[in-house]
């Protein structure tokens, strides 16, 4: 069996053969990185992108994160067996224009 040393010449060997192989191409992982090639422009290396700071929220990307906070607290607390109180409390702004009667065959204005 090989040692890794001679694992490592026979590699560098058969890469050296194969470097001007129009058939082989050759992936720079670098290139991916921050600043590389293909990588984020803005950022001139991976620590430089992690410190950059969050990007303020808009307000309707602010409000559709509510929503979507709400609606999670629903899902869990049908998932857990909540039923409606749950409902009723993940939601403070239910909708004053809502028909408070589901029954679709019911009489809209009751006399």
């Amino acid at each position: 069996m090989e040692d890794k040393e001679e694992r490592r010449q026979k590699h560098e060997k058969e890469k050296a053969e194969r470097k001007d192989d129009d058939g082989v191409e050759y992936i720079d992982l670098d290139d991916f990185k921050p600043g590389g090639k293909y990588g984020d422009p803005k950022a001139s290396n991976a620590s430089a992108n992690a410190a950059a700071a969050p990007e303020a929220e808009t307000p309707e990307q602010l409000a559709a994160r509510e929503r979507q906070e709400r609606a999670a607290k629903v899902l869990m607390a049908a998932r857990d067996g909540g039923g409606g109180a749950a409902t009723a409390a993940a939601d403070p702004n239910p909708n004053p224009n809502a028909n408070p009667n589901p029954n679709p065959n019911a009489d809209p204005k009751p006399k």
